[in-house]
């Protein structure tokens, strides 16, 4: 358990002020948790899984229903209890847009929310970003999931546009699932942009693909 207090940071003779920051971690052989509370940033996550072994057990989880990796020995279970469950908050400070992330110009917020078993092959994400604007890059109204159970995991992406120097992507929707070694995907793009624009408000300006891999 650690906290600090009243912490200071100085840039370019600029004082910024957070609160505190608290955290508190632990681990064992059946049991992780790690907490930290700030002005700026909240992360909860209690599980059986460490940290470190986190993203090796999502990949083979997501081997059981399409590989993306070369282990064959991935789809057989793993007997040792896998979960964990996790909260990512982040907000709006002066120190991310203006120390840490100088380009950072709008940013509303973010939040990762999710919950894993290995027993119950269930993997539950969801990603939500508002707005968020660094350089010539920005998104917004992002929204993501995967979901899963024994037979499928689903996916889904959303976002109102995104942009940078050398892409502009009008609304957007990405969804489909895993399943059998096989990715459906079903692809829409609709321009709502593109026909205030030309006046065509009675033409559809809307790409849509579907298909497997």
């Amino acid at each position: 358990h650690a906290s600090i207090y009243n912490i200071l940071v100085i840039k370019n003779d600029t004082k910024y002020r957070t609160d505190s920051l608290v955290v508190v971690s632990v681990n064992d052989k059946r049991h992780s948790a790690f907490s930290m509370k700030s002005a700026m940033m909240n992360i909860d996550y209690d599980g059986t899984l460490t940290l470190v072994n986190l993203g090796k057990s999502i990949t083979n989880h997501i081997d059981r229903y399409f590989n993306i990796t070369d282990n064959k020995e991935v789809a057989k279970a793993d007997t040792a209890e896998q979960s964990f469950k996790m909260l990512i908050s982040i907000r709006p400070h002066p120190l991310i847009n203006e120390v840490l992330f100088p380009t950072l110009t709008r940013f509303s917020g973010a939040e990762l929310q999710g919950d894993f078993s290995n027993r119950k092959q269930q993997l539950n994400m969801v990603l939500n970003v508002p707005s968020l604007r660094l350089g010539s890059n920005s998104v917004d109204n992002m929204h993501a999931e995967v979901h899963s159970d024994n037979s499928a995991l689903t996916y889904a992406l959303t976002f109102d546009g995104v942009k940078s120097s050398k892409l502009k992507i009008a609304q957007t929707r990405l969804a489909g699932n895993l399943q059998k070694n096989t990715l459906a995907f079903e692809l829409d793009i609709n321009d709502n942009e593109a026909r205030q624009k030309k006046k065509d408000k009675d033409k559809t300006h809307k790409l849509y693909i579907t298909g497997n891999l």
